[in-house]
């Protein structure tokens, strides 16, 4: 039995995205944060449901505050959940010369 790890491969359902937080945030002394706070964070599009539109894996987006979004943290991975499309608010662009 080989004891390799296999690489993980997402596929969201439908509509639903999962993203990873840029940065989960720390305390002053360095401690990583046990509970997820989503409020004003950046997050990058790690797979995405075969029913979203206009979304990108590798996109860097920004989604509603979390009161207004139902998220699902992904067991063992505290820097990732799962939103529906629907949240993502605002997908975040590099300007090109010509704009």
């Amino acid at each position: 039995i080989s004891m390799e790890t296999k690489p993980i491969f997402w596929q969201p359902r439908n509509d639903y995205v999962l993203i990873r937080i840029v940065e989960i945030g720390e305390t002053p002394g360095g401690i990583a944060m046990p509970e997820i706070s989503i409020h004003g964070k950046e997050f990058v599009v790690v797979a995405i449901g075969p029913d979203v539109k206009d979304v990108l894996v590798n996109d860097k987006v920004l989604m509603l505050g979390a009161k207004n979004v139902v998220y699902f943290e992904v067991p063992n991975f505290k820097d990732m959940i799962v939103i529906k499309q629907e949240h993502i608010v605002l997908i975040l662009k590099e300007k090109s010369d010509g704009i």
